[in-house]
């Protein structure tokens, strides 16, 4: 391992040669006369629009560049036929700067309101769609809020956000001297090719992009990336490596690395999970999504992978210590220890290394990855789904709706307070079923029941799966649905989920999570790792709607 420690940074400086001759391209580009970077190619004036099209923004990362997200529009069009007109924000010529300085966050706030009035202008609504991947998610967050730039985009403006492998809780190798040296190699290696202008060196992306969360701050000087407007819609995609390993071609076990190889799983997905300056609390929001794209890769493909590896001029003695790295079984229980841990140790170094080399969930293989698109896609079609703020157009709240949305003191349109008529006019339901305290419609081909307890509603709630003919989901706004895996709750909300053990006793005693939130407390019941009630009200918890 001594070997592996030693040879970890010039492996990470290696890999990105070959990264980088994948992901750029040859051009020139120029800033504008208020300092914005702007690259010279059509895609990336906003220029006009079809009324009939909605205006979509691709956003790249850390030491990207436009180039980067080709692939993703091709894809997203494919998939979405005549439904965007694309454009690129492409700030590669401040690529190394936090996400937060004016250049990128404000430049991305003006370039969004020049998108949104140019598409007005034509007819349409004047809502943009925007996918980012990696930094380019966060600065998609800070160009939302005033204190970082003058002209702040709103909800009527940002039609929704989808994030593709963005650190909302950061990555363990910000602030480290393997992200030095990446940053530095790649800048270099796209200025004497002629793909950039040489950037200013400021390079606080590296220090600013390191881990922080409910227990964790930021460093000094780094501003944490705010919560998006009330209202907005959010899709958040991350990319999961596993490593099978086999023997003899024998399934073994699995290592699920929960990371994308640079950014974790947890972090990717972790919007709610105390991503936002310390003390602020996410706003509402709607057409919440995730999506975890998998990728399993066995050990005896990814030795094959390694020795026949010919993708850039990486020392034998490297490669010869990543397969050794990875053929040897011992190695498997430190890898193991420090993912548990999330410490980043050798041994989960070069596994991580490997990954961002060869694995197809890797952070920058996400951008050509088809079950990325397909989930850009989804995240798309439930962000088009949304009403506009203020719009006439917004879901009855019915009980028939095939999306139901549950929060602390609602049920579609039933809330916590009316009375039982009320509660049945505003459902759209005749309650003809009760029991123990409950009014409910009795549900039909496999629905889930849907129910409120006391003539004056104590509290509302949901319990089955997300089946039936035809299904409905019930969902909170978040994004956490009836018959998800109990992991999503604690993905989602992190910190702010509780885990209340099941009773003694009781007419439904169960175990579960509650979370608490303004208008009253969410209570999910969880059994054999299932999410089978979620209920809303003051005083709930996951074995009682009266607390």
């Amino acid at each position: 391992m001594i070997v592996l420690r030693r040879n970890i940074l010039t492996a990470w400086m290696v890999i990105l040669a070959v990264l980088a001759t994948a992901l750029t391209a040859t051009g020139q580009v120029s800033a504008t006369d208020l300092g914005c970077p702007i690259s010279p190619g059509p895609s990336t004036k906003v220029g006009t629009f079809d009324p009939a099209r909605h205006p979509i923004v691709l956003v790249h990362g850390w030491i990207g560049s436009a180039e980067d997200l080709h692939n993703v529009a091709a894809a997203i069009d494919k998939r979405t036929p005549r439904t965007f007109d694309y454009r690129y924000f492409d700030y590669r010529n401040a690529h190394t700067d936090w996400a937060a300085r004016p250049i990128v966050a404000s430049c991305l706030a003006h370039y969004l309101h020049d998108i949104s009035d140019s598409h007005k202008k034509a007819g349409g609504d004047g809502r943009v769609y925007v996918v980012a991947h990696s930094m380019g998610g966060l600065a998609t967050r800070f160009a939302t809020n005033s204190a970082f730039t003058d002209d702040p985009v709103g909800s009527d403006v940002l039609g929704g956000l989808t994030t593709i492998d963005t650190p909302h809780l950061g990555s363990p190798f910000g602030g480290t001297a393997e992200a030095d040296l990446y940053q530095d190699g790649k800048v270099a290696w796209d200025f004497l090719w002629g793909n950039h202008l040489l950037p200013e060196r400021h390079t606080d992306a590296i220090r600013c992009l390191a881990l922080h969360g409910s227990h964790q701050d930021l460093p000094q000087d780094c501003s944490t990336a705010p919560y998006l407007p009330e209202g907005s819609p959010l899709g958040q995609i991350s990319g999961d490596n596993t490593l099978q390993r086999t023997l003899f071609g024998v399934p073994l076990y699995d290592i699920d690395l929960r990371s994308d190889s640079v950014v974790g799983v947890d972090s990717s997905t972790g919007y709610l999970a105390s991503s936002g300056p310390p003390g602020t609390k996410y706003p509402p929001m709607r057409g919440a999504t995730m999506h975890d794209v998998t990728c399993k890769v066995t050990s005896d493909q990814t030795l094959s992978l390694m020795r026949s590896f010919r993708g850039g001029n990486i020392p034998a003695a490297i490669i010869s210590a990543e397969i050794t790295a990875i053929g040897a079984l011992w190695n498997d229980s430190a890898v193991l220890d420090q993912i548990n841990s999330g410490h980043l140790g050798p041994n989960l170094e070069v596994m991580l290394a490997v990954a961002a080399l060869l694995y197809p969930c890797s952070h920058n293989a996400m951008l050509n990855n088809n079950e990325s698109f397909d989930a850009v896609a989804d995240s798309l079609k439930t962000q088009l789904a949304q009403p506009g703020p203020g719009s006439a157009q917004a879901p009855s709240g019915q009980w028939s709706e095939a999306n139901l949305s549950i929060s602390a003191s609602t049920l579609g349109a039933v809330k916590v307070g009316m009375t039982l008529d009320q509660a049945q006019e505003a459902a759209g339901s005749v309650f003809d079923g009760s029991g123990d305290g409950a009014h409910y419609p009795v549900p039909k081909n496999g629905r889930p029941e849907l129910y409120v307890v006391g003539n004056s509603v104590q509290c509302v709630g949901a319990s089955g799966d997300n089946t039936g003919t035809p299904p409905q989901i019930i969902a909170t706004a978040e994004g956490v649905r009836l018959g998800d895996n109990e992991d999503e709750v604690k993905r989602v909300y992190g910190d702010l989920a509780q885990y209340v053990p099941a009773p003694p006793f009781g007419r439904t005693p169960s175990a579960g999570y509650v979370i608490a939130e303004k208008s009253g407390v969410l209570a999910f019941s969880i059994h054999n790792g299932k999410i089978v009630r979620i209920v809303g009200g003051p005083n709930v918890t996951p074995s009682d709607c009266g607390g």
